[in-house]
């Protein structure tokens, strides 16, 4: 029965070159596939459902569709798993036999789409704590507590998250009470295990957690970001967030959180509507988020649009900390109550910040 079975379905460990290019479907199990330490091999689709259960040792819980360890040039087929307690894909970490820690690496993975298991607080869609120069199709999903979950943990020495090339992800993720809830969260727990750079296509994402981006660690190069909801739906201390273009709308508090040690970069800022959490900020550094160190925003255009939607803004950039190193703005255009008081300047509350154009359009 899900949730009390230990059983795993299919397990590869040292199976080099193995071909499993059927479908395979799983039910009521704590792994569905299990891949480990398996070169130059070639995985067809997975569907599963009911995926809950212990592991096979300790006490912990278990419920994931397939769990891919130190493997290299592999391929997996697609993934659909509804109503799944843990990661559907877990690119998981464990040292072999000879007490090596090998990372999954060249690896290509095809789409995970999914529903979570109802009061899980571990699920997400994809869980990568091991992985270099590896492919994802992308993610589709509706409950999960988060959709990419980029963590390493201190017990992760030796492993690295690096190089990898994430495909979009879309869903709705939901408030579940854990305290990371967010479409993408991207952290480590010590400078010792960082994160390292990787790149994905899109986010698009209605959210109604603390999060949607969370970016804690390492650099994420993305083309688009477009969340809905969410406290704060775009996260940035001690990491580095390089975007083409950032929507926001329906945030519960301003639309991007810059912390200590932030590096922001981008295209297109466009903050859609005002706070429904009744903050007054889009753009805001906040010492709270993050170690130490100074924090760089960098936007070509940064474009505010208040709909009638929760409170109005009374600052698009907000930073009452830093000087004129921190902050290089080329252009701020803003439409309706505000665009008066932001051409007189009482809008831009930063110390000594670079705006070169204002542009009000009521």
């Amino acid at each position: 029965m899900a949730g009390s079975t230990r059983l795993a379905g299919m397990v590869f460990d040292h199976c080099n070159r193995a071909r499993v290019q059927a479908s395979v479907r799983y039910d009521n199990m704590a792994v569905g596939c299990s891949v480990m330490w398996c070169d130059d091999g070639i995985f067809g689709d997975v569907q599963a459902s009911g995926m809950n259960g212990r592991q096979t040792f300790g006490n912990g819980t278990a419920g994931t569709a397939l769990v891919v360890i130190g493997s290299r040039r592999t391929t997996f087929g697609r993934i659909d798993s509804t109503e799944n307690y843990k990661p559907v894909l877990y690119c998981s970490v464990a040292k072999d036999a000879q007490g090596r820690a090998i990372d999954n690496e060249n690896c290509v993975f095809g789409l995970v789409t999914g529903t979570s298991a109802r009061r899980s607080l571990e699920s997400s869609l994809i869980a990568l704590r091991s992985g270099r120069g590896c492919t994802f199709a992308g993610a589709v999903g509706t409950g999960f507590v988060c959709g990419y979950n980029i963590t390493r943990y201190s017990s992760d020495a030796g492993f690295a998250v690096d190089g990898n090339q994430l495909g979009s992800l879309r869903g709705t993720f939901p408030s579940t009470g854990a305290s990371a809830d967010a479409a993408i969260i991207q952290h480590a727990e010590s400078t010792a295990v960082a994160i390292g750079s990787n790149s994905m296509m899109a986010v698009e994402a209605q959210c109604s957690g603390e999060f949607g981006v969370a970016l804690l660690s390492g650099e994420l190069s993305c083309g688009r970001i477009e969340i809905s909801g969410g406290r704060r739906p775009v996260v940035v201390s001690d990491a580095t967030l390089r975007a083409d273009q950032i929507m926001i709308s329906n945030q519960g508090l301003e639309a991007l959180t810059v912390g200590q040690s932030g590096r922001l970069y981008g295209t297109s800022v466009d903050i859609r509507t005002g706070s429904l959490g009744g903050a007054r900020a889009g753009v805001r550094y906040n010492p709270a988020f993050g170690s130490s160190g100074p924090m760089f925003v960098q936007l070509d255009n940064v474009r505010y649009r208040q709909n009638g939607t929760g409170t109005n803004l009374t600052y698009i950039l907000y930073d009452p900390d830093n000087g004129p190193a921190n902050w290089d703005v080329a252009n701020v255009d803003v439409g309706g109550a505000i665009a008066g008081a932001l051409l007189e300047g009482r809008a831009l509350n930063f110390r000594n910040g670079r705006v070169q154009t204002v542009a009000g359009k009521p």
